[in-house]
């Protein structure tokens, strides 16, 4: 009888561990962002005005993509694209290779600063002022910043070589927000200025922060029992708050222009990292 009881303890536990996983697996589904079923991945989104883009796997490879609700427009490139930044009309692409680049899509620039080399991840400040990028250097992600306004800009390194950079947000002063982990290899956030003055913002481990364009809000991802789920930072007095709970991941945060949504990728419902887009009003 002895067995009995363990077996039956143990298959309630099965069913237990079953639906609580199953518990808000697709609960965004009504939130997704339609996408052709030929594209298997969508993410990294980026938001400028009623466009957003983003980053799309197809079988033959990455490429960055938009959506203005009426289609998805795909480029057509040869090489990977597998990030971008889009704001005020100009568009950055990651551009994959033995050695990433960052192109200029959608910009006025001089054709000497439309091409930055060895570079990955951009991310274009709010006013269009700024361009945000990682380079690797021993192996580790160092952060880089490009004034766009410059007819001979001259990059600068924000962040020191003990910090691996993951992703970056500009706030609405100009600042920036980041993801890195130290030798401990934990990843927490970071903000700095542009002299390169940097302090850790909290001690959970996080990352994928966005800043909302009013100032007032931080949406980032923090790893829980082996999953990343959205919070929310309130900057005017430090409040957070959770917005998903799904034993699944949600990451890449990109705010719309009223700062009360979010679009974001999530695997939930689909195979592990295999995202989709989808939206989430966050603030009344």
């Amino acid at each position: 009888m002895a067995w009995m009881v363990t077996f039956g303890a143990v298959f309630l536990l099965q069913v237990a561990l079953t639906l609580g996983h199953q518990r808000g697996l697709y609960a965004s589904y009504g939130e997704r962002i339609y996408t052709p079923s030929n594209l298997f991945l969508t993410t990294f989104p980026s938001v400028d005005g009623g466009t957003i883009h983003f980053t799309a796997m197809l079988s033959q490879g990455y490429v960055s993509a938009s959506t203005d609700g009426s289609g998805v427009q795909l480029q057509k490139v040869s090489n990977d694209e597998l990030s971008q930044s889009a704001a005020h009309g100009g568009l950055w692409v990651e551009e994959g290779g033995p050695r990433s680049s960052i192109i200029s899509k959608k910009t006025n620039e001089q054709p000497e600063n439309r091409k930055i080399h060895n570079a990955e991840f951009p991310v274009i400040s709010p006013d269009g002022r700024w361009l945000a990028y990682l380079r690797s250097t021993k192996g580790r992600a160092q952060l880089w910043l490009r004034p766009l306004r410059d007819s001979s800009p001259v990059d600068i390194p924000i962040t020191p070589l003990r910090l691996d950079v993951e992703e970056m947000t500009f706030q609405a002063d100009g600042a920036l927000i980041f993801a890195a982990s130290d030798e401990t290899g934990a990843s927490q956030l970071y903000r700095a200025d542009h002299q390169g003055k940097v302090e850790q913002l909290a001690g959970e481990e996080a990352r994928y922060p966005a800043a909302s364009p009013d100032g007032r809000w931080l949406a980032y991802s923090s790893l829980d029992h082996g999953t990343w789920n959205l919070w929310l930072r309130d900057f005017e007095n430090g409040a957070t708050r959770r917005l998903t709970y799904a034993d699944c991941n949600d990451i890449s945060p990109a705010w719309k222009p009223d700062s009360k949504t979010l679009i974001y990728a999530s695997d939930c419902g689909r195979a592990l990292w295999q995202t989709a887009l989808s939206t989430l009003q966050v603030v009344d």
